[in-house]
């Protein structure tokens, strides 16, 4: 038989290991270590505090030493906006403390571009028909909101009639609108009318960064002595979510305009159709997620003309306004 001394160290021995203390720990789990972030898309800092036998109190994200205050309950999130931010690497630091006053801490770097970053959606023009040694750069821009200037998501040189960007992986909120509220089109045709999208179309700087022009990806075909008009574009549409864009109407004329989009969340690759016959005048416009299987496509440069300004909107609507050619309607 154990002496009663003996099972009552046992006992003490027992009751310290289980009052043992868990290490409290702080780690920021996004953006990883290094992370290359697009100046256009919102900094979403998580961060990970592990204490089960104690209670956190708070957790902070500092970048570049400025605060920014996270959500008080787990995950812990702090949002960032970019756009202010200088280029290059900068530093963030999370910092949880608990109730007992107990501090930790963890670091990382992140680099900010005015490109894509690393996942985004790269756009590769290759062979450009009708090029011009006028154009020194080539740029994208996104229209978000009627009566507001369009933001310039990425700029690239352009060389050997030829340009490569990347369109950031994710873009913020703040430069996305309402489908419900922009599509050109019956808000019966949108499956979910929350939804936000924001479109980017290509454009042309010369060297002294004055809009030239504009770049499309299309096929066009206009016969020559024949009324016939058959366009079809490229278009690059952000989604912050899934939604379908589907429907069709004919008009009192006979003119049918059709959609049969599929969107996920991130870029789309959107098809606008246009056929026209003058002989018996019946005209078709439409959006599409697939590429009509007849059509060979190939980049093309369009100089500035007056109906060149706005693409994919006309002021916020969900509506193109091709380059004025005379192949073009």
């Amino acid at each position: 038989m154990k002496h009663p001394l003996f099972l009552l160290g046992l006992t003490a021995i027992i009751l310290l290991i289980g009052c043992k203390k868990e290490k409290l720990t702080c780690e920021i789990v996004s953006p990883k270590d290094g992370a290359t972030l697009s100046i256009y898309e919102d900094l979403v800092v998580k961060v990970e505090a592990n204490n089960t036998k104690s209670t956190v109190t708070s957790v902070t994200v500092y970048l570049d030493n400025l605060p920014y205050p996270c959500n008080t309950t787990a995950p812990y999130t702090a949002i960032i906006r970019t756009e202010f931010l200088t280029l290059g690497k900068h530093t963030i630091k999370a910092v949880v403390v608990n109730k007992e006053g107990t501090k930790v801490e963890s670091f990382i770097i992140v680099n900010i571009v005015d490109g894509g970053g690393s996942d985004g959606f790269v756009i590769d023009a290759k062979n450009i028909q009708n090029s011009s040694s006028m154009i020194a750069t080539a740029y994208a821009l996104i229209y978000y909101e009627e009566d507001v200037e369009p933001v310039v998501l990425v700029s690239t040189k352009y060389q050997n009639n030829s340009f490569k960007l990347t369109l950031p992986a994710t873009v913020a909120n703040k430069f996305l609108c309402s489908v419900g509220e922009n599509f050109y089109t019956h808000d019966d045709w949108v499956s979910n009318n929350s939804a936000k999208i924001g479109v980017a179309y290509l454009k042309a700087w010369n060297s002294g960064k004055n809009y030239i022009g504009q770049f499309w990806y299309c096929y066009m075909e206009s016969p020559s002595g024949s009324p016939t008009l058959y366009n079809v574009f490229e278009d690059y549409v952000y989604a912050d979510r899934d939604f379908n864009w589907k429907g069709k109407e004919i008009s009192e004329f006979g003119f049918v305009y059709e959609s049969d989009c599929s969107f996920k969340k991130g870029w789309n690759i959107i098809y606008y159709v246009s056929k026209f016959n003058g002989g018996n005048s019946s005209w078709l416009q439409g959006y599409y997620s697939k590429k009509p299987s007849e059509v060979t496509m190939e980049w093309h440069y369009f100089e500035d003309t007056k109906s060149a300004k706005k693409s994919f909107f006309e002021g916020s609507k969900f509506h193109i306004s091709k380059p004025n050619t005379k192949s073009l309607h």
